[in-house]
């Protein structure tokens, strides 16, 4: 494939490069892993201390973001692909090592020890997405899945090459997983009905700019990929 320069193509760059593929999506079972990202009950849940003033819950009920999470679940169970679910551990670390700029450090002093905590409703899994008995749960600090977390040495010692991504928000976990993950030497699908934010342009903006180095699929290409023998 032929590199092109972005700040000659103007408009036309996303097309060009990032124009995606017609092939049928593939998935290796054994080597593949489903990350389920931020789904509490105070990010997903129409109560919950952060989803709804950050505006994701209205998003993911207008996009049946957490019903396609389901389905890709439940063919994930079936057909024995390894599923692992990141929670938001503000244990991992103080509100004194957050960055002093931009606006969401601030947010998240605001949320401290109010959002998210352990053992609280806020920080269950939502009942729609609950994990099973016996699947991985990983504590990450603020953004990335990756973040003073023990991901990477866990789907090494799964033998994982191939992330499929899921949860809340694309523009933050999401995106933030992906480009630490793409670094790591992982492949990466991004499933575009499978994770949402707080509007459908930073949600398109952030895909967008994932189908540069992930591919990005429908819930039922996911789905009917996990299922094929």
């Amino acid at each position: 494939m032929v590199l092109l320069d972005p700040f000659t193509l103007g408009s036309h760059f996303p097309t060009i490069l990032w124009g995606g593929t017609d092939m049928a999506l593939r998935i290796d079972k054994k080597g593949t892993a489903l990350l389920v990202m931020d789904v509490e009950n105070d990010i997903v849940h129409k109560d919950g201390k952060a989803g709804g003033p950050m505006g994701f819950v209205a998003q993911i009920e207008k996009r049946g973001t957490l019903k396609n999470i389901r389905k890709i679940l439940d063919a994930a169970r079936a057909a024995e692909v390894t599923v692992i679910y990141i929670d938001v551990n503000f244990d991992l670390g103080t509100p004194d090592e957050l960055p002093r700029r931009g606006n969401f450090p601030n947010r998240l002093r605001e949320m401290w020890g109010k959002a998210l905590v352990k053992g609280t409703w806020g920080g269950e899994i939502h009942d729609e997405v609950k994990p099973l008995a016996g699947e991985t749960r990983i504590g990450k600090f603020i953004v990335s899945s990756f973040a003073r977390s023990k991901l990477d040495q866990t789907l090494k010692e799964k033998g994982i090459t191939d992330l499929i991504l899921t949860g809340i928000a694309t523009n933050m976990v999401v995106e933030a997983t992906a480009r630490d993950a793409f670094d790591r030497g992982y492949s990466l699908i991004v499933v575009e009905d499978g994770v949402a934010t707080f509007s459908d342009e930073a949600h398109k903006a952030s895909i967008d700019m994932m189908r540069f180095f992930a591919d990005v699929a429908s819930t039922k290409e996911v789905v009917d990929a996990v299922a094929a023998r």
